[in-house]
């Protein structure tokens, strides 16, 4: 870019401005160095860091990235081998804490910030230097006696012999009080050596070693000879000291050393995501839209369309008036006109200084709709550069300054041009003037120009590719506006200006009388096309103005329309409401009704299976009792007709009851010893007397036809099959009510004929309808005596325990 265009379009001033918002000594640096870049990419990647930068402070509201000390120094060192001091080592720790901060802060950003989370994650893990330094150096700035074992122990001898010297100095001083050698009770130290004052007339009254004088020559300052030899000790402990703080020391910048390139690194980075911040911060103090947070940036291209709305001069202050202007293929130069003081060379100079901004990645004040090339190149010529020391006047050096500039234009530059033609004749300079314009055009530049040369208006208004556009001059109040209107030639109004001025009325009333026909001509134009440009803006406002009224008639209209349908709703949502409330009772009232007519249904027919299932318990219990009955006479018959039981008698070949076994067994040997062996079925056993009940009656077990066992030579009889063994339990869930009952019932009278005693009936927990009706067979049922819900790890309310009679 352009050295000379860049400062005087005040591109520095910017800058400086950025390098005061940087916290670190490298983001100033870096700022400093920035200038714009003519490359499409590189502009558009410094304008997304700067945008990511703005999303940062959003994100991380209390982030601020601390201390960043300026220590290249200490690593020069460091990496040559020098023992740092205590404070330079602590600020490397500093930076090193700042660095740690920063990229914990930053680099887990990847999908908010991918550029600056980028540079973060090349930060390097500086953990055990950081540790190893706090370890060693305390925040005070000391090592502590815990640094090293070595330390502790020269520590401990140094104040030991220290605590010695001490006492022997206060003896000796106390005896020299006491004989008047000494004037006051002081220890103080001369070069590393402790020394009492005495009396200088006494000198030799104290076998001592002069360290030093007081300014009057009263007092010397001795070292008692009695402690030399402690003092000689303690400066020898001091020394040890001292070289193990040094080898502590010479240790950790040997560690520093050795990162010095990672350090340097993190520093880079740090730097840049400290000129970002600076970046976010400058746009906040320029309240500049552009780039915003998540900002494409797809307002930056190498196109040729130039167009900056709303734009305000970044170094103004105060209340801005904002500007809005284009350029593009058809329209390549904008020639401004007005009066002086109208805020023309601002324009000229926003324009130029916006574009650098933006291809140096600095916020840009303009609001959306901006769009900004990226040029090769921008030329200014502005302002008085006339130089006595180069023997040039104004036109002179405005003239050397644009063949520089004709030189270098081309396609992809902007040239901006302040008082095109002034500074000489007026008839040749407008004709020098449109000479340029029309070599610039050729050369395919964009331009912006200012003049007074009325001339040049024609031209512009005649010319494809250039536009006229004016700084607007309120005739009434004879003040500037500052406002940029595209599309009008302006007025120079410099008689308006000297009467507002102060210029005397008849210097003013010969002046307009002495004016050029031509030149009265075309101000009265202008004047009358400024008279209906301003109708026309009257107009448009009046229209704008009609347009907001009928609009907030409309809004009221639609408001009271609203409202109007917002009650009628609400008073059909109160029927619809009273109506469901009453519709609501009504099902109620119904609900009720049909409940009450159930509950009766329910229980007349409870009622009649109550007495369907008495009947049929009672059925049952007749049943069970006349099975019972006729069990126990037959039971007596066959005691009646069965011999009495005397074990001494058995012999083999009868046949015995066992006690709890259903079929009888046949006697294989006599009994011996309280004991006899017993056949049951295809099982041959021994046992006790005792086990026997009693004798079968004869002619009741005839042995049966013998058939043979396959492999073995022995017979055994075919034995009556003992009764099906149902379990002890069974599962009625997934059974509704009516299936149920009649499988309970009929399960206790297999179990009670099978001899089982103790049986589970699992019937789930669900509503609990199964397991009322099940417990209301058990509580009627002549085969149950006892039943009770089964223990919570075995099924608790679904599982219930049921006792049968004996």
């Amino acid at each position: 870019m352009d050295a000379k265009s860049i400062t005087v379009l005040e591109f520095p001033k910017i800058i400086e401005r950025l390098a005061g918002l940087c916290g670190s000594p490298g983001g100033r640096e870096l700022a400093l160095q920035l200038a714009p870049s003519a490359d499409v990419d590189e502009v558009r990647r410094r304008l997304a860091t700067t945008a990511e930068a703005r999303s940062l402070a959003r994100l991380k509201p209390h982030f601020h990235m601390g201390q960043a000390p300026d220590i290249s120094n200490q690593l020069l060192a460091a990496s040559r081998g020098a023992i740092l001091p205590v404070g330079e080592i602590l600020e490397v720790a500093i930076l090193l804490r700042t660095a740690r901060h920063t990229k914990n802060q930053v680099a887990p950003l990847t999908r908010e910030l991918p550029q600056l989370a980028r540079v973060a994650q090349r930060i390097g893990d500086f953990s055990p230097l950081v540790q190893e330094i706090e370890s060693t150096i305390d925040e005070r700035g000391e090592i502590p006696d815990n640094a090293s074992p070595a330390l502790a122990d020269a520590r401990d001898r140094m104040r030991r012999i220290q605590h010695r010297l001490e006492q022997q100095l206060e003896r000796t001083l106390r005896h020299a009080v006491s004989e008047g050698i000494a004037q006051e009770s002081l220890i103080t130290e001369r070069d590393g050596r402790y020394v009492i004052p005495i009396k200088a007339e006494l000198r030799g009254a104290m076998p001592s070693v002069v360290h030093d004088v007081s300014a009057s020559g009263a007092t010397l300052f001795v070292e008692p000879l009695a402690v030399v030899e402690l003092g000689n000790r303690l400066r020898e402990a001091r020394r040890e000291e001292q070289r193990e703080v040094d080898r502590i020391l010479r240790a950790l910048c040997e560690s520093i050393g050795v990162e010095t390139g990672a350090i340097r690194a993190a520093i880079r980075c740090l730097s840049r995501i400290d000129l970002a911040q600076a970046k976010a911060r400058l746009a906040e103090e320029l309240d500049a839209p552009l780039p915003a947070e998540n900002d494409p940036i797809n307002w930056i291209s190498g196109a040729t369309d130039l167009v900056l709305h709303s734009a305000r001069h970044p170094l103004l202050t105060g209340e801005v008036v904002p500007i809005s202007t284009a350029l593009s293929a058809e329209v390549r130069c904008v020639l401004i006109t007005g009066p002086n003081t109208g805020g023309k060379t601002v324009a000229l100079k926003t324009v130029g200084l916006l574009c650098l901004m933006a291809q140096a990645g600095l916020p840009v004040p303009a609001e959306t709709g901006t769009r900004i090339p990226v040029f090769d190149d921008i030329y200014a010529d502005i302002g008085d550069e006339q130089s006595i020391e180069q023997s040039l006047s104004t036109f002179s050096a405005h003239m050397t300054n644009i063949v520089r500039i004709i030189d270098s234009a081309g396609p992809r530059t902007l040239v901006l041009l302040d008082e095109l033609g002034a500074g000489t004749d007026p008839a040749e300079g407008a004709t020098l003037a449109r000479s340029l314009l029309e070599e610039l055009l050729e050369l395919d530049s964009m331009v912006v120009a200012t003049t007074h040369h009325g001339e040049l208006k024609v031209f512009a208004h005649a010319t494809d590719g250039i536009m006229n556009a004016s700084a607007e001059f309120d005739a009434v109040s004879l003040q500037p506006t500052y406002r940029l209107l595209m599309g009008t030639p302006g007025r120079s109004n410099a008689l308006a200006i000297a009467q507002r001025l102060g210029m005397p009325e008849h210097i003013l009333v010969r002046a307009k009388q002495r004016a050029p026909t031509e030149t009265a001509s075309m101000e009265q134009l202008l004047g009358e096309l400024q008279r209906e440009r301003d109708a026309i803006a009257e107009q448009v406002r009046a229209e704008r103005i009609a347009r907001e009224e009928a609009e907030e008639i409309r809004a009221n209209l639609a408001e009271r329309r609203e409202a109007i349908e917002a009650e009628r709703e609400a008073v059909l949502a109160r029927a619809e409401r009273a109506m469901e409330d009453e519709l609501a009772a009504f099902r109620r009232t119904m609900r009720a009704s049909l409940k009450e007519l159930e509950q009766r249904q329910s229980r007349e027919q409870a009622e009649e299976r109550a007495e369907r299932r008495a009947d049929e318990g009672r059925e049952r219990l007749q049943r069970v009792r006349r099975e019972r009955a006729n069990r126990r006479r037959r039971r007596s018959q066959a005691k009646a007709s069965e011999p009495q039981l005397q074990p001494e008698r058995l012999a083999a070949g009868d046949f015995i009851y066992l006690r709890g076994l259903p079929e009888p067994g046949e006697v294989l040997s006599a009994v011996e010893d309280g004991a006899l062996d017993v056949q049951l079925g295809a099982l041959r056993t021994r046992v006790r007397v005792e086990q026997v009940e009693r004798l079968a009656p004869s002619g009741t077990h005839e042995p049966q036809s013998a058939r043979p066992l396959r492999g073995m030579g022995a017979t055994v009889a075919n034995m009556p099959k003992p009764p099906v063994d149902p379990g002890s339990k069974i599962d009625l869930r997934g059974r509704v009510t009516d299936d149920a009952l009649p499988m309970v019932d009929s399960f206790l009278d297999v179990a009670y004929r099978a001899g089982q005693h103790r049986l589970e009936v699992v019937h789930g927990k669900g509503t609990g309808a199964l397991r009322r009706a099940v417990r209301d067979l058990l509580r009627t049922h002549p085969l149950v005596t006892t039943f009770e819900s089964a223990e919570p790890k075995q099924g608790g309310d679904g599982v219930t325990i049921v006792t049968l009679v004996s």
